[in-house]
C-alpha cells in the first residue's frame, strides 16, 4: 500500500498489473453525513456525466449507497469503477465529498474544519488489497465540500491516481464546475 501526500501520482497498473475494477472508498470519523461524488470528463474538458446520491450509476462505475452518519468502521461509501468497462470517451474522473445539508448545520458540522478522519483510497475490488490511500490533512475551515483525487486515463490505456485535497463550496452541481475550471 502506498500512503500518499498532496499532488502525488501513482500509476495503479504498475502498482498491481492484475487491476480491472477498483473501489474508491471515502471515509470520515466525524458524525456527519457527508456524499461521495464523481465526475466523468472526456478528453476536452467537458464534464459528461456526474454520480452521485442522486445519480448512482453509469456504464462502468457506480456509487454503491449513502452513508447518512458517517458510523462505522472502514469506508463510510464506495464508488467502484471496472476501468475495462468505462466508455472509452472518459480521461478524467474527479473524486470529491461535500456536507449534506450543511447549510442546516446538522449535528454542527458546517465545514471541513469538523470532519475528521476523511481519506479517500483505491483498493483493488477482488483481491480486497489497498493500493494506495490519501489521509486529507488540509484544513477544511470555510469548505463544505473537498476535491479528493482524480483517476486519470493515460495514453497507453493505464490508470494514474492524482491526489488533489482541494476545499470548495457550494452544490453538487456547482463543485463539478469549478473542478471543470481547475484543467
Amino acid at each position: 500500500m502506498v500512503s500518499l501526500t498532496k499532488g502525488a501520482k501513482v500509476n495503479l497498473k504498475k502498482e498491481d498489473n492484475t487491476l480491472k475494477v477498483v473501489e474508491v472508498g471515502l471515509g470520515w470519523d466525524t458524525r456527519t453525513d457527508l456524499d461521495s461524488m464523481a465526475f466523468l470528463f472526456d478528453e476536452t474538458g467537458k464534464l459528461r456525466n456526474t454520480i452521485c446520491f442522486t445519480n448512482k450509476s453509469s456504464k462502468g462505475i457506480f456509487l454503491n449507497g449513502d452513508n447518512l452518519t458517517g458510523e462505522g468502521e472502514g469506508d463510510d461509501e464506495i464508488i467502484t469503477v471496472d476501468l475495462e468497462k468505462l466508455p472509452d470517451w472518459v480521461r478524467r474522473i474527479s473524486f470529491g465529498a461535500n456536507i449534506f445539508a450543511a447549510k442546516l448545520k446538522l449535528w454542527g458540522v458546517k465545514d471541513f474544519s469538523k470532519v475528521n478522519g476523511a481519506y479517500i483510497r483505491i483498493v483493488n475490488s477482488v483481491t480486497k488489497q489497498e493500493i494506495c490511500r490519501y489521509d486529507l490533512k488540509e484544513a477544511g475551515k470555510g469548505f463544505n465540500a473537498f476535491h479528493f483525487a482524480d483517476l486519470v486515463r493515460l495514453e497507453n490505456k493505464e490508470w494514474e491516481f492524482v491526489t488533489v485535497g482541494r476545499g470548495m463550496n457550494g452544490s453538487i452541481e456547482a463543485i463539478g464546475k469549478q473542478i471543470k475550471k481547475e484543467k
